[in-house]
């Protein structure tokens, strides 16, 4: 009986007032001057991005989508971008 009415208590609440949500997350990247803070550079509208790893010439940013993009670290150009499968 316990085991019944716990299962139910777990299980009511899920189902109720299901809201879904398909949205197309979009971010950007700000370079900061590190000494005063103060803003170098922003890039806009990354569609997807989830992470960021920095190298030594440029940064790379991974997305939701499967997607690297490769940055300039002078230009902040975008230089390469490569789709994972």
């Amino acid at each position: 009986m316990t085991a019944c009415v716990a299962a139910a208590l777990l299980t009511l609440p899920g189902c109720t007032d299901l809201t879904e949500f398909d949205h197309a997350l979009r971010a950007g990247i700000t370079v900061i001057h590190t000494p005063d803070l103060s803003v170098i550079h922003t890039i806009e509208d990354i569609s997807g991005a989830r992470s960021l790893c920095s190298l030594p010439d440029c940064f790379i940013v991974a997305t939701m989508e499967g997607t690297l993009i490769r940055f300039d670290l002078e230009s902040y150009e975008q230089t390469g971008f490569l789709q994972l499968q």
